[in-house]
C-alpha cells in the first residue's frame, strides 16, 4: 500500500477501494454464481485501486438478489470506465455480507487487511451500524449504498461515514406532506415491524401531520403475514388513504392482497416507500400495483442520456435467476452513484483516506438519478425525491413521476 494511502470504506451500502503499491493482489476471482458476462469481465490483473464489496452475494445469503445488483452495477461502472475508478486502473476484492453486524466488521477488516482495500460496502443496518463504527475508529472512508436506518448517519454521523442511498426519514417524510397537502387528510399506516417499517410509518405521520393531516392507526404486520387478514382490517376501517411500508416479498404479498380484495375499486388510495413497488417487485405484481404512489430517489424516467445508458447496458450484460435481462434497479442505481462519487473524489484528491473523505464531502455528484451531494453535517445524501405512480403500458407497470420534491435532506437528529 502506498505510504499515503489509509484504508477507505464504501457501503452498498457499499463497495471497497482501496490504494495499493506495486505489491498489489489480483482481483479477488468472481464466484461462478455471479460471474461477470462477456461484456463486463477483463479488470486491470495489477489494478493500483482495489475495491472491495462486502454484499450478499452468495446463493445462502440474506438478500443476495440485491447484493447480486450492487455487485453487478461495481463491475459494470469499471468495465464501461475503461477498467478504471477516477483515471486508475481498478480490481475488486469480495467478502459476502452476513447478518450478523461484529461478522461483518471482521469481514471489513480482512477487506483491509489482507487486500489493503481502501473503500468498503454494506446492506444491512446491523452490519452498516457496526463497521461504520471501525470505519469511524480506522478512518477507513465508508460509502453506504443500501442500509437506510435513520441513526446511522444521524447519533452515529462521522467524517469518514457517506451513505449515497437514503434513510427511511427521507423517502417517507415528505411523501407524507405530500400526501396531506393533495387531499389524504386521515391515513391508516401498516409496516413492517422491523426498523426500516417503524421508521418509515413514523416518519410518513410526522410529513402528514406537518400540512394537517392525521394518521388513524399504526400497525406492524408481522413478516409472511396472513396478508388476506392484514388488507381485510384495513378495508374494515373508514380511512380510505392507506400507507403501507413493505418491502420485497413482504411487498408482493401484501400488493397481491390489495388487488384481491378490490381495495382500489372500493375507493382506497395506497402510498407507501419506494420499496413497495421496486422494479423486481413489479415485475411479480404487475397490474396488481397499478395507482399506488410511492416516493424514491430514483425512477425510470428521472434520469438523463446516462440513467438510459445503464438502463440499456445493464440488461444486456446480466440475466436474471430466471434467465431474463436483469432490471436496473434502486440497488443498482445506489453503487453505480456511490462508485461515481468515488471516482470523482479519486480523480480529485487521490486515494489518501483524510483527502479523499474530504473530496467526497465537498463533491457534487451528476449521478444516474439525477445531481446529489452529501449533507456538511450528516454526510446522509441530500437528493431529490420522486412522488411515483404505478402506471400500466403494453402490460407491463412502471414507477411514473407525479412530481419531484427537489433536494431533500435528513434532519439528522
Amino acid at each position: 500500500m502506498k505510504a499515503l494511502s489509509r484504508p477507505i470504506l464504501v457501503a452498498t451500502v457499499a463497495a471497497l477501494v482501496s490504494a495499493c503499491g506495486a505489491g498489489t493482489a489480483s482481483p479477488a476471482a468472481s464466484p461462478a454464481a455471479t460471474a461477470p458476462s462477456p461484456a463486463v469481465a477483463g479488470a486491470s490483473a495489477s489494478p493500483s485501486i482495489t475495491i472491495g464489496l462486502l454484499v450478499p452475494f452468495t446463493e445462502s445469503a440474506i438478500n443476495s438478489d440485491r447484493g447480486v445488483a450492487q455487485r453487478r452495477a461495481a463491475e459494470l461502472y469499471v468495465a464501461q470506465h475503461g477498467g478504471t475508478v477516477g483515471g486508475q486502473t481498478a480490481g475488486f476484492a469480495y467478502e459476502d455480507e452476513s447478518i450478523n453486524g461484529q461478522l461483518d466488521v471482521t469481514k471489513a477488516q480482512e477487506l483491509v487487511q489482507q487486500h489493503a482495500v481502501a473503500v468498503l460496502g454494506l446492506l444491512g443496518d446491523d452490519g452498516a451500524t457496526a463497521v461504520r463504527a471501525y470505519a469511524d475508529s480506522t478512518k477507513v472512508p465508508l460509502l453506504i449504498t443500501g442500509a437506510s436506518g435513520d441513526s446511522i448517519t444521524r447519533a452515529a454521523a462521522s467524517p469518514y461515514v457517506f451513505r449515497a442511498s437514503y434513510s427511511n426519514w427521507q423517502l417517507s417524510e415528505p411523501l407524507g406532506e405530500w400526501a396531506a397537502r393533495k387531499g389524504a387528510a386521515k391515513v391508516y399506516l401498516v409496516h413492517a415491524p422491523d426498523t426500516f417499517g417503524t421508521e418509515s410509518a413514523a416518519a410518513f405521520a410526522a410529513g402528514l401531520g406537518k400540512a394537517g393531516g392525521t394518521a388513524t392507526a399504526n400497525v406492524a404486520a408481522q413478516p409472511g403475514a396472513d396478508w388476506a387478514k392484514v388488507v381485510a382490517a384495513v378495508k374494515a376501517q373508514p380511512a380510505k388513504a392507506v400507507f403501507a411500508a413493505f418491502e420485497g416479498a413482504d411487498a408482493v404479498s401484501f400488493l397481491t392482497a390489495w388487488a384481491e380484495a378490490g381495495m382500489s375499486a372500493a375507493g382506497y388510495s395506497l402510498y407507501g416507500p419506494g420499496t413497495l413497488t421496486d422494479t423486481t417487485v413489479l415485475a411479480s405484481v404487475k397490474d396488481a400495483a397499478a395507482g399506488v404512489t410511492t416516493s424514491m430517489f430514483w425512477a425510470d424516467s428521472a434520469g438523463g442520456a446516462d440513467l438510459r445508458a445503464l438502463m440499456a447496458a445493464f440488461p444486456k450484460a446480466y440475466l436474471d435467476d430466471a434467465g431474463n435481462p436483469a432490471p436496473v434497479t434502486a440497488d443498482v442505481v445506489a453503487m453505480w452513484d456511490a462508485m461515481t462519487a468515488l471516482g470523482q473524489a479519486v480523480q480529485a484528491a487521490g486515494t489518501g483516506s483524510d483527502a479523499l473523505a474530504k473530496a467526497v464531502a465537498a463533491e457534487t455528484v451528476a449521478g444516474v438519478r439525477g445531481s446529489f451531494a452529501f449533507d456538511p453535517a450528516t454526510h446522509n445524501v441530500v437528493q431529490d425525491i420522486y412522488i411515483r405512480k404505478v402506471v400500466l403500458s403494453a402490460g407491463a407497470a412502471s414507477n411514473a413521476i407525479v412530481d419531484t420534491v427537489p433536494q431533500v435532506a435528513d434532519p439528522g437528529h
